[in-house]
């Protein structure tokens, strides 16, 4: 009667081929990730090409008109980049929340409480604190923004137990 301790030759081989397969697949795998990394990069450079293309017209208009360096000057660098921010954040929020069934009113939800709420409390805060004198109307636009505020956080924090259950 064989030692039943010792593996069978067969059974080794098996496991072996098991491992090899499994090294193949992860290999496999590995490929997929790095070929979708790069689609993901070319994607976003072509992303990027389409957003300097105007600052690019813009610096040949000003070069033709001799006064190249005063690009840098130009507000459309303040605007671009919180565009850019913006979509990046989408973008990050698209990746983590998965593909569920809400993961676009997710993404919907991040973007306008950024966009409908904290962007323009921070100009708020930005105007309070650069002028002289806070006129009514701005004051109450100040509490109006923070009740709104207080609301959305209260039925966030809600969802949130919501979702936790």
């Amino acid at each position: 009667m064989p030692d039943q301790s010792v593996p069978s030759k067969t059974l080794l081989q098996s496991m072996g081929q098991q491992m090899a397969n499994h090294k193949e697949s992860k290999d496999l795998q590995n490929a997929e990730s790095n070929a979708d990394g790069e689609k993901a990069m070319w994607v976003a450079g072509a992303e990027i090409l389409f957003v300097l293309l105007p600052f690019l017209v813009i610096a040949i208009i000003l070069s033709y008109k001799r006064a190249l360096f005063s690009i840098f000057l130009l507000p459309e660098w303040s605007i671009v980049s919180a565009v850019i921010n913006g979509q990046s954040l989408v973008k990050f929020v698209s990746a983590t929340t998965g593909r569920n069934g809400a993961h676009e009113r997710v993404v919907f939800a991040v973007a306008a409480l950024l966009v409908l709420l904290l962007v323009p409390s921070l100009v708020i805060l930005s105007i309070v604190l650069s002028v002289e004198h806070v006129t009514f109307p701005l004051a109450m636009t100040q509490c109006v923004m923070f009740i709104v505020s207080l609301v959305i956080f209260s039925l966030s924090s809600f969802i949130e137990d919501c979702f936790k259950r």
